[in-house]
């Protein structure tokens, strides 16, 4: 006996699932179709398992053989660069960008093999008047082949609410492995440094959508007014997906790394990532002030006959993955966020996981319901004459239906990013725009 907001929940899981998750991607970053299966055929079919278990106590029960729609996704968040070092005697033009990758890419492997000896827990809670309500995530280890570098875990949520007890929401089973291409003798630079090669983690994960719903006969209570019938009634869905960046419609850059407010340009995929770190500058040219006596060293630069200024340009590429979704707030006041208009580079509350950065990161995980929708017919009040006189055909029917419906969420980040910055304190006034490692800070970092 599925509700409107249940109806609403499942079909716009459905439809995220579908537009973020159902495919597999390239080394581009590109996402083709996937083959979905039966979300019973996985672990992420939890719900089945509730089911059947219901089903013990009351075999009346119906479950899903198959569920509405489950698939495989795979999607590349990008590492980072190898090539040509920097050294005394090879001083050349960079971009801050490039030799870490293959170092990240091993350093993401080993932060989640070791979810092995401390894994991520979370805990959050609700208050309503009949009780508490309380949800735990956790992401957690499952097995990892160093030699082939392959990684296998879980993001799983269970719940607690009133009258619909704990629940075990949501098994996510995802694997990690790592994923390399040789770019060597093809051109690809940072600056005036080669590139040699491009590296990531593949993650695959399943996504799906799935419910179900069960009544209670009818009990039957007669009263002097007439009679009740009052008939309970649970509800159970859960939607796991992708919640990639940038969704549908958002925005691909912004402001999102700390310190410095670097302008982020977000990416998938080794190739697609190597054509951003590449074409990312730590300094920008902008017009020489006309009004200034004194121009900055770093001014009176020469290009196309016009003179301009070197400046700082923060700049860097971030590549994240998120299993899940946050802040399920149906309120108002907690509308997912929006990228400002005409904002190229908008400050985005990245790491405030208390902010949906979209409508698809705002959809829960979970969602329960249970009540009692209660029949009350008056018409025992009328008296039998009027019924058996033939002009009164009575169908009053009156009914309440008072219940708890509550949505669950948990979400697992995985974010990797390279920034680098132009600093004039370290530098001389260049002859021309060419910045090289030694005005150049570059930061790498890595989190879950």
């Amino acid at each position: 006996m599925p509700g409107f907001a249940h109806r609403l929940f499942l079909s716009a899981a459905i439809g995220a699932m579908a537009l973020a998750a159902s495919a597999h991607a390239d080394e581009n970053g590109n996402m083709q179709p996937g083959q979905p299966y039966s979300c019973a055929d996985d672990a992420i079919g939890s719900i089945v398992e509730v089911c059947k278990a219901v089903k013990q106590a009351l075999p009346f029960v119906q479950c899903p053989e198959t569920t509405s729609t489950c698939a495989k996704a795979r999607q590349e968040v990008f590492t980072g660069l190898t090539g040509e070092t920097a050294s005394p005697t090879n001083i050349k033009t960079w971009n801050g960008q490039g030799v870490t990758g293959e170092v990240f890419q091993s350093v993401g492997l080993c932060l989640l093999r070791d979810l092995n000896a401390a894994p991520m827990n979370s805990h959050a809670e609700a208050s309503l008047p009949i009780g508490n309500i309380s949800a735990d995530g956790v992401v957690d280890f499952m097995s990892f082949d160093p030699k082939n570098k392959f990684f296998k875990g879980s993001h799983r949520l269970t719940a607690h609410a009133p009258v619909i007890g704990d629940v075990d929401i949501m098994t996510q089973v995802f694997t990690v492995d790592d994923v390399n291409s040789d770019l060597k003798g093809q051109g690809k630079t940072v600056g005036q440094y080669g590139v040699s090669g491009a590296h990531g983690l593949g993650f695959e994960a399943d996504s799906g959508a799935e419910e179900f719903s069960f009544e209670l006969d009818a009990l039957t209570i007669t009263t002097p007014y007439g009679t009740v019938t009052p008939k309970p009634h649970l509800t159970l869905a859960r939607a796991s997906f992708w919640s990639l960046w940038p969704p549908p419609g958002g925005a691909p850059t912004g402001l999102t790394m700390n310190p410095g407010g670097f302008q982020t340009t977000d990416v998938y995929g080794r190739l697609k990532g190597q054509s951003v770190a590449s074409a990312l500058s730590p300094f920008k040219l902008v017009p020489e002030p006309k009004d200034v006596l004194v121009p900055s060293k770093y001014c009176g630069i020469v290009i196309k006959d016009e003179k301009q200024c070197l400046a700082p340009a923060p700049v860097a590429w971030d590549s994240q993955l998120m299993l899940g979704a946050r802040n399920v707030d149906p309120r108002p006041a907690a509308a997912a966020w929006k990228a400002p208009a005409g904002q190229p580079f908008p400050l985005r509350p990245d790491a405030i996981v208390k902010t949906a950065r979209s409508a698809g990161e705002k959809l829960p995980n979970g969602f329960a319901s249970a009540g009692v929708k209660i029949v009350y017919n008056p018409v025992g009040m009328i008296p039998a004459a009027l019924l058996s006189s033939g002009f009164i055909t009575p169908t009053i029917e009156v009914f309440v239906d008072p219940n708890i419906a509550v949505g669950f969420a948990s979400q697992f980040n995985f974010w990797n990013a390279q920034a680098s910055v132009w600093n004039p304190s370290l530098s001389k006034p260049p002859p021309a725009p060419a910045v090289t490692p030694l005005d150049v800070e570059s930061q790498h970092a890595m989190t879950l």
